[in-house]
């Protein structure tokens, strides 16, 4: 029979566990398997966790344990925590990378992020976080390209892991009187002093001028630890081709035109064109450092000979592009070595099929949109067509 004495020791030895910090409450656990396993979990698990107590809130919410949980979910090889996001409409929609392995047809849903009924389009993404662009009081779709309309755009940085954004403040930057501004955006994480950063490259044109060059160009930065704009030094040259650039290992790419480039007045992006590389590469391939804030120009490899287009892209932890031959063949190029022209190595190579389309203007030979976003553990690689 239990004493009344054993009762309460057996309460007090209650009351003392429920006290208990975190982590002690599994002793005979090390600290550094106990973030191997909280790593591999779910975020939505361990925003359930942080409320066990006061460490395990210090722990989950420490940039070292947030930057050790992004690297786990990067290199899980099962993609369990990987997400294709589609922003060819106003409404972004997503599915999982992982049911698409699986599954010959997979159905994407819409997402919940913030301004969902206003004109809302997606700029770029780093690291989880999406940077979203909307345009308030206006009877016009935001286009997926990036004209600023007059009214102005609102910027937003979203995490849709934990359903928190945040607006970001007012660039500074005005349309003026029979201009056009469009920009271009490049969205990255410097790891140098753990800042996530906004890089918006504005172009202001004269709507009376026919040779399609920016009279003014400005280029603003936005840190998120200090929730503020600085104006940033320029690149030299014409026009950016890409509409938001890609974030590979701390710097940020685009392809430039190396002459004025043709803008779309209706859609507010840049026409691309094909070039002929026998007469001398005119496109560019330019990178901009987020820790030290400077410009560089990246050799490119030997493409060959033919009229081609490029387009940038990241698979895994490398920058790749797609070299696309018109009317023949594309090129999958890698660059293992961050200036070193040589480390460019040739993937593979897509032919293009022939394809009739069901309207006029579908051209007959049907070419990757862009570089493969994901090569698989079998071999196989994801494309976008």
């Amino acid at each position: 029979m239990e004493t009344r004495a054993s009762r309460t020791r057996k309460r007090t030895r209650n009351a003392q566990f429920r006290k208990q910090d975190s982590s002690s409450i599994i002793p005979s656990l090390p600290l550094e398997i106990g973030v191997e396993i909280l790593s591999k979990l779910p975020v939505k698990s361990l925003l359930q966790f942080r409320s066990v107590s006061k460490s395990w809130l210090s722990l989950i919410s420490s940039s070292e344990f947030i930057n050790t949980h992004l690297r786990s979910c990067s290199n899980n090889k099962e993609y369990n925590y990987h997400r294709i996001i589609l922003n060819f409409t106003c409404n972004l929609k997503d599915f999982p990378l992982h049911s698409l392995i699986y599954n010959p047809i997979t159905e994407a849903s819409e997402m919940d992020y913030p301004m969902k009924n206003s004109l809302t389009r997606w700029c770029d993404t780093a690291n989880g976080l999406i940077c979203l662009a909307n345009k308030e009081n206006s009877d016009k779709p935001m286009r997926m390209t990036n004209k600023l309309p007059s009214s102005g755009v609102n910027l937003y940085i979203w995490n849709p892991s934990i359903r928190k954004s945040r607006k970001l403040p007012d660039s500074g930057v005005k349309s003026k009187w029979f201009c056009s501004t469009y920009f271009r955006y490049g969205f990255g994480y410097d790891e140098l002093h753990g800042d996530y950063k906004l890089v918006v490259i504005f172009n202001i044109f004269d709507d009376h001028r026919d040779d399609y060059a920016p009279f003014e160009t400005k280029v603003k930065i936005y840190s998120l630890k200090s929730d503020s704009w600085r104006t940033v030094e320029d690149f030299e040259g014409s026009s950016l081709i890409d509409c938001s650039a890609k974030f590979v290992k701390g710097k940020l790419y685009w392809t430039k035109s190396a002459t004025a480039c043709e803008y779309n007045s209706e859609y507010g992006c840049c026409i691309i064109h094909f070039y002929e590389y026998d007469h001398g590469n005119s496109c560019d391939i330019i990178s901009f450092d987020l820790a030290h804030e400077t410009w560089g120009k990246v050799e490119q490899p030997n493409y060959g000979k033919g009229r081609f287009a490029l387009r940038l892209g990241v698979l895994g932890s490398d920058l790749v592009v797609l070299c696309n031959y018109e009317g023949s063949h594309s090129d999958v190029w890698v660059m293992k070595d961050y200036g070193v022209k040589a480390s460019w190595t040739k993937m593979f190579t897509i032919d293009c099929y022939d394809d009739p389309g069901k309207y006029e203007y579908y051209p007959r030979c049907y070419m990757p949109f862009s570089p493969p976003f994901y090569e698989l553990y079998k071999g196989e690689i994801l494309l976008l067509y």
